[in-house]
This record gives structure tokens, C-alpha cells and sequence, in this order.
């Protein structure tokens, strides 16, 4: 069970409509922090779950990046595409 204070659960969205459900659950891992993020995909746009998961592990990456203290600016496009392309491929 995960303490409330370490959870965060909000209705997602893509495009302004609604995408599922967004929950952010951070835990203690083996001498570090844990964070699970998961997101709920409706059947009306579950043709976007190879972006939608691309656009999470980027902002994943970037998130790590930040902890470390390396700051990318802009948003690194290219490899939100790269990312695209490698989950619909094996997602297909």
C-alpha cells in the first residue's frame, strides 16, 4: 500500500480530450526512490498509446536529467520521434 502523501492520480488528456487515467506512485527501491507512472488508455485512442508512451519517456528522461542537474532546453523532439517509432513497432 502505498502512503497517500506518495501518490498522484489525475485524469489525463491528449489533444483536449480525455486520455485515461495518470498515477504517479514513488516508493522506496533497493537504496533509492522508486517512481511508477502508469496511464489508463481509452479504446478511442488507443491508436496514440506509441506516442503517448513516447512522450512519458521523455519526459522521464528529461525528469532524470533535471535531478542531475543537466537542464535540456527545448524539448528534445527527435527523440520523442525515435521513441515513437520503436514502440509502434513493438507494438504492432
Amino acid at each position: 500500500m502505498i502512503a497517500p502523501a506518495m501518490l498522484l492520480e489525475y485524469s489525463g488528456q491528449a489533444a483536449g480530450e480525455p486520455a485515461g487515467q495518470v498515477r504517479w506512485a514513488l516508493s522506496n527501491g533497493p537504496g533509492c526512490a522508486r517512481l511508477k507512472l502508469t496511464q489508463t488508455v481509452p479504446a478511442t485512442i488507443a491508436e496514440q498509446r506509441p506516442l503517448l508512451l513516447a512522450v512519458w519517456q521523455t519526459h522521464l528522461e528529461l525528469f532524470t536529467d533535471h535531478l542531475k542537474g543537466i537542464e535540456r532546453c527545448p524539448w528534445p523532439t527527435e527523440r520523442t520521434e525515435e521513441l515513437q517509432r520503436q514502440y509502434a513497432e513493438a507494438l504492432a
